[in-house]
């Protein structure tokens, strides 16, 4: 993939596709939806008497994950408290998911900000578990102090994300001004991340990849790269799906890289217990060889060795299976968060809202039991991820400790035991130490490799 094509796949997946003109035409949503259908962004962003048509939209089309956006309040902040709930609560009944409010901005004031603080509070309670943003409006705001002060109030409020602009205040441009501002909310977020998550969404004259890049420079800048996702960072545009590269279609691929995921995860999961399997039967062998120390095994120290060596390379195998399954249940869990997350929580036997999954889980192992035979079978590797290791473990030393005493009771009958003898045994204690350590440690190359261009 082109360097081009990640920024453009970063942006989608960061953008709120909007469609707010005034003449509020249905023909205008319905674009919108048709748009996001092709090219997958968060969320779409319209109107509230066209929340339900965009999600209806949006289903038919396998879309579902792309989330229905409204906005209440807008663009002027002028609807008295109660009229906003209620609105809120209707926007929710046809189905919105996230909710954009604008903040009584014009009548903000910095030095005594309850007001602002009870409307922040009552609109996360009508919101419930939608996700809230709201729009203090920085350009009305202008300066430092006074968009530092919004922003903590929206923070405080339980507010998910704090939003930038309407886009409909003044010029319609970004600049340099609204980046900045963008840039001290960021801040006022930072602040806060230790006692919970808030994103940043900026709106208002955002038209072009390079804007959307400097908007995610400054957030990866303030927040830290890894930080920066859909979670924590919204733009809201209108004009910029246009310059964005249609996405590909996502679920086919998710659902072929998942069957391929558990195929590999299932194969070498497999191969790791019956090698476990094939290990027990060797050891048993073997011990109840050395456990008749009698004729004709009167060497029994030299079984001793080899089953060190078989445990040791039985432990081997283990840790290169083990490398594989990891790198399996990691593609496993990705793919089940954007395939399974997108069907939404359902009800389990408690009422209790969940999204379903094999990596979904809360740890009651009880529920195992009712999940599909590939979370059994899941379970159990998790189970014994690091039984089989210390099975073999165990029976490494337990060879080890078996042929050093024999072979000091094999040179014990020869002659007496001097210096010499108990170097070498010292020495070979040692050598089968630096072996199981060794192999604990070994780092197996489970990355494909590719050749050089």
């Amino acid at each position: 993939m082109s360097a081009s094509s990640v920024i453009h796949a970063r942006v989608l997946q960061l953008l709120d596709h909007t469609k707010l003109d005034d003449a509020r035409s249905r023909e205008d949503a319905i674009k919108v939806c048709r748009e996001a259908l092709k090219k997958r962004p968060a969320a779409v962003c319209v109107w509230p008497e066209y929340v339900s048509e965009a999600k209806r939209i949006l289903a038919a089309g396998g879309a579902a994950d792309v989330k229905v956006a409204t906005v209440i309040n807008f663009p002027e902040g002028n609807l008295s408290l109660d009229d906003v709930e209620r609105s809120i609560v209707a926007a929710m009944d046809a189905g919105a998911q996230e909710i954009d409010v604008v903040f009584p901005f014009r009548d903000f004031d910095k030095n005594n900000p309850a007001a602002a603080a009870m409307f922040v509070d009552r609109c996360r309670i009508a919101c419930g578990s939608a996700v809230l943003k709201i729009i203090i409006e920085t350009a009305h705001l202008k300066d430092e102090s006074a968009i530092r002060a919004a922003a903590k109030v929206c923070i405080d409020g339980s507010a998910d994300f704090v939003k930038t602009s309407t886009g409909k205040y003044r010029d319609d441009t970004f600049d340099a001004a609204k980046l900045q501002a963008a840039r001290w909310i960021l801040e006022e977020i930072g602040r806060a991340r230790r006692d919970r998550q808030v994103g940043l969404k900026v709106a208002g004259g955002v038209k072009t990849i390079a804007d959307a890049t400097q908007i995610i420079e400054v957030a990866e800048h303030v927040l830290g790269p890894e930080a920066v996702n859909a979670s924590t960072l919204r733009i809201g545009a209108s004009a910029l799906m246009g310059s964005l590269y249609e996405a590909p279609t996502r679920d086919v691929d998710l659902w072929k890289v998942r069957d391929h995921a558990w195929s590999y995860f299932d194969f070498h999961a497999r191969q790791r217990t019956q090698m476990f399997q094939f290990f027990i039967l060797a050891a048993g062998l073997l011990g109840g060889a050395i456990g008749l120390r009698g004729s004709p095994v009167e060497n029994y120290w030299l079984l001793a060795l080899a089953g060190a060596f078989v445990s040791l390379g039985f432990l081997t195998l283990d840790r290169r299976n083990a490398e594989f399954v990891h790198k399996a249940e990691e593609l496993l869990q990705y793919t089940e968060e954007r395939l399974l997350g997108r069907l939404g929580p359902v009800p389990d036997r408690h009422g209790n809202a969940r999204v379903p999954g094999v990596f979904w889980r809360d740890h009651e192992w009880d529920r195992w039991a009712r999940k599909p035979e590939q979370a059994k079978v899941m379970y159990r590797i998790f189970k014994h991820k690091f039984a089989f290791r210390f099975v073999e473990s165990v029976a490494f030393w337990g060879f080890s400790v078996t042929f050093l005493f024999g072979l000091a009771e094999h040179l014990s009958e020869q002659a007496s035991l001097n210096a010499c003898h108990w170097m070498l045994l010292a020495l070979g204690f040692l050598v089968l130490s630096v072996a199981w350590c060794s192999v604990l440690a070994l780092k197996l190359p489970t990355e494909p490799r590719y050749p050089a261009t």
